[in-house]
């Protein structure tokens, strides 16, 4: 409609540089042909009175095409500039068009590409419509319009011009970016979520895959996930299995799956492993139901085509001239704009057989017409869809020609030539003739309802252009040059997509155009005559009405204004509007207003403003040149940069280090692939983790990240404490059981070396046994510290007094090897509540540690001890000057038995245990990289509340003497090689030994009346242990339970700790050699004398 309404002002004012107006011309020549025939003649004629009065409607339509707001633009092909309207001149700044026509067309494109594009299309197609492009003002700023343009061809000079009208989209422009912003920032939810063993049988089920699926939980867990697949998509699931498996993670990955009533459901799916101690767990399952998406794709996809083959086929109606040429054109643009693969037009004859004869046609037709013999008639080939629109006057379909009983007669040569579908669509023709629209598609059920109705529209259409064409042929070419002058001026006016008003001197509505009812839904003749302002929100009604008043008295002044207007819904809509005072006009005689909705452009700028700032995540805008567009409060907080100082900026010039990094990569990616992406980074500028979700649009980009460097953290502790706590349990038991054999190994080594008769060659042997026994024991002493559990003791400790403790302790290692000690200790008193031995043997190992790290290294060794105290907390830290330590093991660096030393030189417990006592002691334990070299140890301390420290009791004294009386020992134990060991150790000491392999043994000899003077009791044994046996001598001989001696392996229950200090007797500790047997005997008599 805009390529015709610009051609008509070509005509118009190609006219008007020749002679006043051309109806003016052939008025004068009819006038002149009256007067020669009839010269008395004096009155006008009726043709001269419908002349006169077609040109004075074309002159008030000129006046009012000057007025409107619409920019119209004539040039020539060369670009020189014919003719422009005063609204286009303020849009582009010029003050009149002399000052325009010094400017040739070409000049004011922006962008010559744009330029080359429309030159291809106007000289190809003749006319182009909506091509939206960038032009220059004469100040330079350019501007997005929108051009309707058409190319006419002068029928006396053959000189081609090109005329339109140009539209300002610059803010349409915006409100895109504004809706695809808040796109992008909206999320959907009510996925399914489901989670499988490795093997697939499902372990959780969530409400939504309840939905997705149609399975309750209780009946989905327990089986396999095949249960979700049709038997002949189960090898899919399998195929994803293997996927994951083998490390992969499955992502948006499109596929067919099964609901519980057997329908068919399409889901895209996300599916990654769930890990467990580093190994595979299960499988973590996200499903997604895109059921709707397809149907609506391919709705829209259908539609889409209609509306393409529609439009065009619109075209063609306004270039048609000829009713054949026509049907075919309309045929052709069906088959190539639309997709179809056939299109026909057929005449219902009405011979007696009621034939259709085909007139038209376009696409794979391969002879078909002549073949398909069709009819209208009520018989079986007058049952297809042809022959039922022609009876019922109403659209029919055919939705699957393999199928469909009533499409037999033709469905063999259908499918030959790939006919699925088929539609047909009644067709008026001239008067009483009828005809039929038949499209066949390629693939089943192609025509949807919103299809079928376009389609519907499209037949009206051609309808009404063959009637067009025919009422056309019968017009006066006089009569028909005036119609479209006024045709030109009306459609400027009511195709014009904004509202134009136009108000009289008393604010009365004269005029409303059409666009009034799709924006405000009122008719236009529902608002003539009424107020202007009646129907303005009483808020703003006195802003509208001092615009008017302030303007009414000055000739051709304009305003511009915001303001509400109630829809005939009683909804109020925010419109923006342009008026400029024409009342001095004797044509137009008001006041000229252009009003556009701009409520939705509002709204989503307030909602995406909302959602944005309120939200806990930071939220960064850009666009394809990488500038920020949009930052928001929590992204100033996560960046440390203020919006001003990012806004415009290029992401990777304002943060130039993360080039090159995961942000640069999958941010590119993003945009490249325009799929979204997900990921974690370190940024080390900003010392941040953070989790980055970035969405593409053809605009740019949308990210949201955050900072998860806390939660990361949280997760390593909680991994580590996990892996220490299994592993000390683990190590309980293991050196439990080995104390019962190095016992014995330790002590019948003793017992050889001590006796005389062995050869020295021998005896060292035997020293070499004790020395590794003994290494051993110190192992196991090692493994049972750092599994031991019991909560540390709380005592007043002073820290600076303990490391000065621990280096005396290390002093001469530390000489020998001359390395400094500097101390940086606070001047006043550091003192926590902790465990002392426990502290201290943390600072030994680390200070042991930065030993060995500097051993062989050439530079100046030094190590550092600082403490510093700090809100309720005190920091020590421990560094050296070594080389520091890999970045590949920092991360293992306090795992159990993990060591960098030489094989024999360490456990690899020595870290793990301090690990462990600070984690005790709630504190913190890291390493880091010193700067320069060396490493750094860090240890963080609750300060804790100081208990008050009772006296410590006096040791009991031990009896000090060349021997222990001889005695009567009754040993008790169920390893009979301890039991033979502790026999000869004590005889070989003078006692006298009786033995008993388990607790009840023991418990009847004592009852049969035996005496003796010491039990040697063990406490863990099988049937009766050593607890029980206690607690029955406690009741039966309170005497003999003053006598006994605890001997253990188990140093670290808390309940064999507690037990043995409950009950006041003396322990020996496996291993133990003779020495600590005769050294606690000796006491144990020494007390009871």
């Amino acid at each position: 409609m805009a390529g015709r309404t610009d051609a008509v002002l070509g005509a118009a004012d190609r006219r008007g540089q020749r002679r006043p107006g051309r109806g003016a011309t052939v008025g004068k020549r009819r006038s002149r042909r009256v007067k020669a025939s009839s010269p008395r003649a004096k009155r006008p004629t009726a043709v001269e009175r419908t002349e006169a009065a077609l040109r004075e409607r074309e002159a008030g339509y000129r006046a009012l095409f000057e007025a409107v707001p619409v920019a119209l633009l004539r040039t020539t092909s060369d670009g020189r500039i014919l003719h422009a309207n005063p609204a286009l001149l303020q849009l582009f700044g010029y003050p009149d068009l002399r000052t325009l026509q010094a400017v040739n067309a070409r000049e004011v494109w922006v962008d010559r590409a744009e330029r080359l594009r429309f030159v291809e299309l106007i000289e190809r197609e003749g006319v182009v419509r909506g091509l939206e492009v960038r032009w220059g003002r004469r100040d330079g700023v350019p501007i997005d319009i929108r051009l309707h343009v058409r190319a006419l061809r002068d029928p006396d000079s053959g000189a081609v011009s090109y005329e339109g009208s140009l539209e300002d989209v610059t803010e349409q422009k915006r409100a895109r970016e504004a809706r695809s912003w808040l796109a992008a920032i909206v999320e959907s939810s009510g996925d399914a979520i489901i989670g499988t063993t490795p093997e697939g049988l499902i372990q959780s089920w969530n409400a939504g895959a309840e939905r997705l699926y149609g399975y309750p939980a209780a009946e989905a867990i327990g089986r396999s996930i095949e249960i979700t697949a049709a038997p002949e998509r189960v090898e899919e699931i399998h195929e994803v299995r293997r996927r994951v498996h083998a490390g992969e993670h499955v992502s948006g990955l499109e596929a067919v799956r099964r609901h519980k009533d057997g329908t068919a459901i399409h889901v895209s799916l996300s599916v990654s492993p769930i890990l467990h101690a580093g190994q595979l767990a299960g499988l973590s399952i996200v499903a997604r139901d895109i059921s709707e998406r397809l149907r609506a794709g391919e709705a829209l996809r259908r539609a889409n085509r209609a509306l393409r083959a529609l439009g065009a086929c619109n075209d063609a109606l306004g270039r048609a001239t000829e009713a054949g040429a026509l049907l075919g054109e309309i045929c052709r643009i069906v088959v190539e704009v639309g997709g179809y693969r056939l299109a026909w037009v057929g005449v219902a004859e009405d011979d007696p057989g009621r034939s259709l004869r085909p007139v038209a046609h376009a696409g794979d037709e391969e002879g078909y017409l002549q073949t398909i013999e069709a009819t209208w008639a009520d018989a079986p080939r007058g049952r297809g869809p042809a022959g039922v629109a022609i009876r019922t006057g109403q659209p029919s379909v055919c939705r699957d020609v393999l199928n469909d009983p009533a499409f037999a007669p033709w469905r063999d040569e259908a499918l030959a030539r790939g006919y699925a579908s088929v539609l047909a669509v009644p067709l008026a023709l001239d008067g009483p003739s009828r005809g039929v629209l038949t499209i066949s598609a390629a693939e089943p059920d192609a025509f949807d309802a919103e299809e079928v109705r376009l389609i519907a529209e499209l037949a009206a259409d051609t309808a009404y252009g063959l009637e067009a064409l025919r009422v056309r042929a019968e017009r006066a070419r006089a009569v028909e040059a005036l119609r479209r002058s006024e045709a030109y001026f009306r459609a400027l006016t009511e195709n014009a997509l904004d509202i134009v008003t136009v108000i009289d001197r008393e604010n009365r509505i004269r005029y409303e155009s059409p666009a009034v009812e799709r924006v405000l839904g009122y008719r236009p003749d529902e608002l003539l005559g009424r107020s202007a302002i009646d129907l303005v929100h009483p808020d703003d009604a006195r802003a509208v009405a001092r615009m008017i008043d302030a303007r009414r008295d000055v000739p051709r002044a304009t305003a511009s204004l915001e303001f509400r207007f109630r829809h005939r819904d009683g909804s109020w809509r925010i419109l923006e509007a342009i008026g400029r005072n024409l009342l001095d006009d004797p044509t137009v005689g008001g006041i000229v207003v252009n009003s556009r909705d701009i409520t939705e452009r509002r709204r989503a700028e307030e909602a995406v403003r909302n959602i944005l700032e309120s939200i806990g995540e930071g939220f960064v805008a850009i666009d394809r040149q990488e500038r920020f567009t949009y930052v928001n409060r929590r992204a100033e907080q996560l960046l440390r940069r203020r919006r001003g100082e990012l806004l415009g900026r290029n992401v990777w010039e304002a943060f130039p280090e993360a080039v090159g990094s995961a942000f640069f990569r999958e941010c590119r990616r993003a945009m490249d692939e325009q799929a979204a992406v997900r990921f974690e980074e370190f940024y080390a500028p900003l010392d941040a983790w953070f989790e980055v979700r970035a969405y593409p649009s053809p605009d740019g980009l949308s990210a949201y990240f955050d900072d998860v460097g806390e939660r990361r953290r949280a997760d390593e502790r909680l991994r580590q404490a996990e892996k220490l706590t299994t592993l000390g349990s683990l190590i309980s038991g293991v050196a439990h059981e080995l104390n019962n054999p190095l016992t014995v190994v330790t002590g019948f080594a003793h017992l050889l070396a001590g006796a005389p008769d062995v050869p020295e060659r021998v005896k060292r042997r035997l020293g070499q046994i004790n020395v590794q026994a003994e290494r051993a024991a110190k192992i196991v002493k090692n493994l049972l510290t750092f599994a031991r559990q019991q909560p540390p003791e709380q005592r007043p400790v002073r820290l600076p007094e303990l490391v000065d403790q621990a280096l005396d302790l290390l002093a001469y290692q530390l000489g020998v090897n001359t390395i400094q000690v500097r101390r940086d200790f606070p001047a006043g008193v550091v003192e926590l509540a902790a465990d002392p031995d426990q502290l201290l043997q943390v600072l030994l190992n680390l200070l042991q540690n930065a030993l060995h790290a500097m051993a062989g290294i050439a530079r100046e060794r030094v190590v550092s001890v600082r403490i510093a105290p700090a809100g309720g907390r005190v920091r020590l830290e421990v560094e050296d000057t070594g080389p520091g330590i890999p970045a590949a093991i920092l991360d293992r660096i306090f795992d159990p038995f993990f060591t960098t030393k030489p094989p024999g030189q360490g456990t690899g417990l020595g870290l793990s245990i301090c690990y462990g006592i600070v984690k005790a002691h709630g504190g913190d334990i890291a390493v880091e990289n010193v700067p320069g070299g060396g490493a750094r140890f860090v240890v963080d301390l609750p300060i804790g509340v100081l208990p008050a420290v009772p006296p410590r009791p006096a040791a009991p004294a031990v009896a000090q003497g060349p021997a222990t009386d001889r005695a009567r020992i009754l040993v008790v134990d169920d390893e009979p090689e301890i039991l033979s060991l502790l026999s000869e150790v004590l005889e070989s000491s003078g006692h006298r030994v009786s033995t008993a392999a388990n607790g009840r043994t023991a418990l009847e000899r004592i009852a049969r009346g035996e005496v003796y003077d010491l039990v040697l009791l063990d406490v863990k044994m099988p049937e009766i242990d050593g607890r029980t046996v206690f607690e029955e001598l406690e009741r039966d001989h309170p005497e003999l339970a003053r006598r006994v001696i605890f001997s253990t392996g188990d140093v670290i229950s808390d309940d064999t700790r507690e037990f043995i200090q409950a009950s006041g007797r003396p322990a020996v500790m496996k291993p133990f050699v003779s020495d600590d047997i005769e050294r606690v005997l000796r006491t144990t008599l020494a007390n009871l004398h």
